[in-house]
């Protein structure tokens, strides 16, 4: 099958596609492609159906003017990869599904504690935990003394003081390391939408292809933290 879009059709024996000059070299990974991972993020917010029957439709809607898309058009390779991408999003989710169905099983059949080991009552799930949660995020807490933010609300009260004030840590912990978390997801699809860019307009050698990753890698922010800024579940 052949194509006139920048992107070729054929495929190297791992399944990474290729121009049409064998000498070429790969120029693109799909299954790890911006693109691929913004129609599986289309599927899983219910934009493209599952049973959608118009692939000229979703291309016009969901990627024509998006950047991950830049050199590509609508032609039978994109219509394959939409389906690609269709089947992986309906495997992840039924599998999601079906995981969910069994916690809740095993939830059921084996039920947790009122008390904790301690002695005391559950700290997850209850009230206390959801209102310290928003009062982290608000940082509400910051100034303040422990025991003056424990006493101020009578749901805190039915824990301990030090059982209040450990949890405290934690969701400061649970908070910068979601906020740490979300920026490496970020730039991770950034970098993913700037090789793909850059893979489809440029017409330099493989050794300035290389050059550019190496670049890339080269900026790349390094996160790192220290065991204790790592969040652990306090009972």
């Amino acid at each position: 099958m052949h194509s006139n879009s920048p992107i070729a059709s054929q495929k190297h024996a791992d399944g990474d596609l290729k121009n049409g000059d064998p000498s070429a070299p790969k120029v693109l990974k799909w299954g790890k492609s911006a693109a691929k991972q913004h129609l599986e993020k289309r599927f899983g917010e219910k934009a493209i159906a599952t049973d959608h029957k118009a692939p000229q439709q979703v291309w016009k809607d969901h990627c024509k003017n998006h950047a991950a898309f830049a050199g590509m058009k609508h032609n039978e390779a994109f219509d394959r990869r939409l389906n690609t991408a269709r089947n992986d999003h309906i495997e992840k989710r039924d599998r999601m599904r079906n995981d969910s169905k069994a916690c809740t099983k095993a939830k059921k059949n084996h039920p947790t504690p009122e008390l904790n080991a301690r002695g005391e009552l559950q700290w997850n799930g209850s009230i206390a935990q959801k209102m310290l949660k928003e009062t982290v995020q608000n940082r509400e807490h910051k100034g303040v003394d422990p025991s003056v933010t424990w006493t101020g609300k009578a749901e805190f009260k039915v824990h301990s003081k030090q059982t209040f004030r450990d949890h405290i840590c934690q969701e400061e912990r649970l908070l910068k390391f979601d906020n740490c978390v979300a920026g490496l997801r970020k730039e991770k699809f950034e970098k993913l939408q700037c090789q793909t860019r850059f893979q489809m307009s440029h017409k330099g050698s493989p050794n300035s292809i290389l050059q550019h990753t190496n670049t890339l890698t080269a900026s790349k922010h390094i996160w790192s933290f220290s065991a204790t800024e790592i969040p652990c579940a306090i009972p």
